[in-house]
């Protein structure tokens, strides 16, 4: 099985390394971490599997972010990870094509092994 590669995109260096390390844990190692989404638009070229977007970031936010990675390649699988609770928020960035959207403020974040599961499960290698 081709191992999959991830984008950590997060301008809160703390919470960027608990991802990576929650990666690792679920054994991946193929993992560039952005502090910006700029950064990480520029970088698309290097074709990620599965990119984790944080909502809120400085110049940017996470909607117009998604929003360039589905039009440049729709098949890249985007979490969304925020603090933000408000629903609405959530709905509209899965119907702007986010994979999945997860809580940074709760236990969500353990719910990253299953939603890469599921992803690996149906991906296409």
């Amino acid at each position: 099985m081709k191992e999959l590669n991830f984008f950590v995109v997060d301008d809160d260096p703390f919470f960027s390394s608990l991802i990576v390390k929650k990666l690792n844990l679920l054994g991946h190692s193929k993992i560039e971490v952005f502090n910006t989404g700029l950064e990480c638009l520029v970088n698309l070229k290097m074709n990620p599997s599965i990119i984790l977007l944080d909502y809120q970031m400085e110049k940017m936010n996470g909607l117009d972010i998604l929003k360039e990675i589905n039009r440049v390649n729709p098949s890249i699988h985007v979490i969304m990870i925020s603090s933000q609770e408000k629903v609405n928020i959530a709905l509209k960035l899965i119907e702007s094509g986010a994979y999945s959207y997860i809580q940074k403020s709760s236990n969500d974040i353990n719910q990253i092994d299953e939603i890469i599961h599921k992803i690996e499960s149906s991906y296409v290698f």
